[in-house]
């Protein structure tokens, strides 16, 4: 691949494989995002697991009532 010595097929090869390279490194970070907002939700239910239960219990309530 780098028996090319023209510039411009260096050139088009660099910026191919910066393209390649950023479309993984989104790839990557927008999977740690959804794993990150996972495990917080995760965290925020157990948490506040009784307020939780008293609010879906509310609203449980108001469904039975209407």
């Amino acid at each position: 691949m780098w028996h090319y010595t023209d510039a411009s097929v260096v050139n088009n090869h660099f910026l191919a494989s910066t393209d390649n390279e950023m479309l993984s490194i989104g790839i990557i970070i927008g999977v740690i995002a959804l794993v990150v907002l996972f495990a917080l939700q995760i965290f925020v239910l157990l948490r506040f697991r009784k307020t939780t239960k008293e609010y879906c219990g509310m609203t449980f309530i108001e469904a039975e009532a209407d």
